[in-house]
This record gives structure tokens, C-alpha cells and sequence, in this order.
């Protein structure tokens, strides 16, 4: 019998194998001797079967649902049929760097005391969604690998400070790595990890009372993918297009179905909601009351996000926002003061806002412009005429956009991307893996801005 590989990826899907395809592509070029792919189709309508058939990969197990079930079960259906030391659960529209298993491998195996690796999502945006421009969002900590406890992680995230993912996950399972023994001791404390409606945050902060500690590295092991049909863009948007209205009413329906009892179910709109109803679940699951949930930082991350939507979509949502504060209060949650239009407009800058992932343009160079240009030679003519657009500076780390002519780029083009662009930088993956941990305190990011940035050589 074949001894029990040393990863399992965990696709978790739904009717998207137009996407699927080439997340499927990332996976099956990864560098390492021993791993697994789970693909859990929840139940698809569409080719995902044949996807993954027509990859005749033995490395890939393909497990369908009976009925269609919530995503936080789908996800778990993948646990379920993994046979991995190192669990990474990634959507069908991301993808998985070339080297990245070679680097979990060797920390895990140098620092056994880590239960979760994990690193900033570092975002591909797919043409048409919602743009037609492609977009390479680079984030990094920019400070070398950071080390977290579980009593930190759960003081961070009951007193956000932004609206910034990895700021109000837990230790992130989605786009993270994480030690089997964490889902074995949840389930033996009948405190599953997919226990809570959203799957990522849920299990995000679900993973606090299991895990001891984790490290964010400043280096991409996946890229996350964001498609026409990905299920936060259709949560996130204020204007969903009807496509987008289905993915929620799904969502919703199988939530209420599960977790009748959640805030998630009883208020699903906004992404901020995720985040709160994800905490206050695990509030109640933990203690019984919300008494030791403090409303006050959580009604400033309403204003943040509601101050960047327009005037009339934020005011429609003041209402639903106050029913969720007085939600929580009920359960015993402290400090709820209402929030109001007058609130906004406090808070609501004088010019006009740039989407939140942006902040002010940064110069380039003609080298920036060569050195992203090259790294797609390796397409070999899917980007006929690649053209830099855009560069743009984010709170940790920086944003390209571009233009091209061809086909359409898929995540499985900016995979490769990503991977020469880190090779164009004076960092070297193989020492990485093979010489002093110290090695992970590379500034990948911090060498990019240098030379595509500045222009200095």
C-alpha cells in the first residue's frame, strides 16, 4: 500500500470548470515528489467532470457530492477524502506556485512547533471580473516572516484595526497550510473546523482553540484568483449582475438550511457581516453569550466600509448595519451605539476615493517595463503585446495592471509570471529551501519595488 503523501491541495468546486481547468494545470506542475489533489465537486452541472478526467493524473482524486450541499460541507468533504500530513485548501480559480510545497515542507520540518503556515493573498484578477484589464496585485509583510500565537491571533481579530483579510481571519486555512493533527483534535473536541457557515473565516477562527502557533512568510506559495463567478466578488459587489444575485441566493439558501441559528444566515450581505458573524459564532460556541465581544471596533469597520461605497448604497444600508449591532447586543456584546448618516459624513472623505486596494501611483521605469514584458515571454505568444498600464503602490506591497492582446490570461500564464518575475529578483528559491531558515527573510517584494519602482539597477 502507498505510504500517505506529505500534501494534500483541496479544490473545493462548483460549477466552474472553465476556471477549474487551469487551477488543475498550477497544481500538476508543482515541484515536489509527494503530493495529492482533491477536487470536491459539489454537485456540478457542468464539464468538471471531464476536467478533471482529461488531466489522467493519478495524483488526483476526484470525489463528488450527492446533492448539493453549503460550501463550508464541501469543504469539509475534501478534508474528508485527503490523506495529507499538510493540508492547503485553495478555490478552483487560484493556483499554486511551482516551488511553494518545497518551502512549507522544509519549515515545517525546521520549526515543528508550527501548526499553520500561511502568507498574504497575493490576488489575480481574471479578465471580465469585474474588469477586463489584468490585474497582478503583489502584497507582502514586507518584514520577514511573522510569528503568531493563537491567544495573539484571537486578541487581533476582536480588535480589528482594518478591513484587510489576513487583519480579521484567524490563522488563514484558505491560502495557508496547516498540520493535520489541527482538524483531528477539533473533531475529537466535537468542535469540527468547518463547523461555522464560512469556510475560510470561519475556519480561520475556528482553528485558534487547536493550533498554537503560526508564521506568515513574505513570499507567494499561491495566488488567489478572483472570476466572474468567484462567491466573495458576488457578496462583495454593490451592483451584482444576475449571475452574481444566483451565487448569493445559493449561498444563502444552503446557509439558512445548515445554520439557521448563525447571524451569517440571518444577515448575509456584506462582507464586513462575513467577518463579524464568522466571530460572534464562535463567541457563542465558545461561551454560550457575546458578553466578551466588544462592538465598538467592529461598528469603525462598518464606517470604513461603508464610507466607500456611493452615498445612496451606504445609506440603504444603514438599517440592516443597526439591526446586526443590536443583534449582538441582545447576546450581551458591549458598546453598541447606532450608526448614522451623520456618522458617514464624518468619516467620508472631501475628494473622491480610490478603491480601497489602491492608494496613490508610483513612477516606473523603462526597466520595470522590460523586466514585467519578459517575464511573459514565457507565454510564448498567449500575450501578443503586453503593456503595463498602471503601477500602483497598496499598504504591503504593490499592484500592476496591464493590457494585453490574444487569448485571454489565465491563472495558470500568471503563475508563471509571478515565478520569473521572482527569479528577476536577487533571490534564489532553491537556497531558499536548502540553506538557513533565515533565507525566509527575503524581501522578494522589497527587491521588485527597488527595480521596477525606483528604476535603480
Amino acid at each position: 500500500m502507498a505510504a500517505d503523501p506529505t500534501f494534500s491541495i483541496i479544490i473545493p468546486t462548483r460549477n466552474r470548470s472553465a476556471t477549474l481547468k487551469w487551477t488543475l494545470r498550477t497544481c500538476v506542475e508543482v515541484d515536489h515528489p509527494n503530493f495529492e489533489i482533491v477536487v470536491s465537486d459539489n454537485d456540478s452541472s457542468d464539464e468538471t467532470p471531464e476536467v478533471v478526467a482529461a488531466f489522467n493524473d493519478t495524483r488526483i482524486r476526484y470525489v463528488r457530492t450527492p446533492e448539493f450541499i453549503s460550501m463550508s460541507r464541501n469543504f469539509e468533504n475534501g478534508l474528508k477524502h485527503s490523506r495529507g500530513e499538510f493540508l492547503i485548501f485553495i478555490g478552483d480559480d487560484d493556483g499554486v506556485l511551482p516551488f511553494g510545497l518545497r518551502v512549507l515542507e522544509t519549515r515545517f520540518r525546521r520549526q515543528p512547533f508550527l501548526d499553520v503556515i500561511d502568507w498574504a493573498l497575493n490576488g489575480f484578477l481574471w479578465p471580465h471580473a469585474p474588469e477586463t484589464e489584468l490585474s497582478l496585485n503583489w502584497i507582502s509583510n514586507l518584514r520577514g516572516p511573522v510569528m503568531e500565537t493563537a491567544d495573539q491571533a484571537w486578541n487581533r481579530i476582536n480588535h480589528p484595526r482594518s478591513l484587510e483579510y489576513n487583519e480579521l481571519n484567524g490563522f488563514n486555512l484558505y491560502h495557508g497550510c496547516v498540520r493535520r493533527r489541527v482538524f483531528e483534535d477539533a473533531e475529537s473536541a466535537g468542535a469540527p473546523i468547518f463547523g461555522l457557515p464560512i469556510p475560510d473565516i470561519g475556519a480561520g477562527i475556528r482553528m485558534l482553540r487547536f493550533a498554537r502557533r503560526k508564521v506568515q512568510l513574505d513570499l507567494a506559495i499561491t495566488l488567489n484568483g478572483t472570476s466572474r463567478m468567484s462567491t466573495g466578488l458576488a457578496h462583495s459587489t454593490t451592483q451584482p449582475a444576475d449571475h452574481q444575485k444566483q451565487i448569493r441566493e445559493d449561498f444563502q439558501s444552503q446557509t439558512a438550511a445548515e445554520y439557521p441559528n448563525s447571524m451569517i444566515s440571518i444577515f448575509p450581505r456584506s462582507r464586513t457581516n462575513l467577518f463579524l458573524g464568522s466571530l460572534a459564532d464562535e463567541h457563542l460556541e465558545r461561551r454560550g453569550d457575546l458578553t466578551q465581544l466588544n462592538l465598538a471596533p467592529w461598528r469603525s469597520m462598518y464606517i470604513e466600509h461603508l464610507v466607500r461605497l456611493p452615498e445612496a448604497n451606504a445609506v440603504a444600508l444603514l438599517p440592516e448595519v443597526n439591526s446586526i449591532l443590536d443583534w449582538c447586543a441582545q447576546k450581551g456584546a458591549a458598546n453598541k451605539e447606532p450608526l448614522s448618516k451623520d456618522d458617514l459624513d464624518a468619516q467620508r472623505p472631501a475628494e473622491k476615493r480610490l478603491p480601497h486596494f489602491y492608494s496613490q501611483p508610483f513612477r516606473f521605469s523603462e526597466t520595470a517595463m522590460e523586466i514585467a514584458a519578459g517575464a511573459t515571454d514565457i507565454r510564448r505568444g498567449r500575450i501578443a503585446e503586453p503593456r503595463i498600464a498602471a503601477m500602483v503602490q497598496r499598504p504591503r506591497g504593490i499592484a500592476i495592471k496591464a493590457r494585453s492582446a490574444g487569448e485571454e490570461f489565465t491563472i495558470h500564464d500568471y503563475v508563471q509570471l509571478t515565478t520569473s518575475v521572482v527569479r528577476c529578483a536577487p533571490f534564489d528559491t532553491t537556497k531558499l529551501v536548502n540553506d538557513d531558515p533565515a533565507l525566509f527573510r527575503s524581501r522578494v517584494i522589497t527587491n521588485i519595488l527597488g527595480h521596477l519602482l525606483t528604476g535603480d539597477d
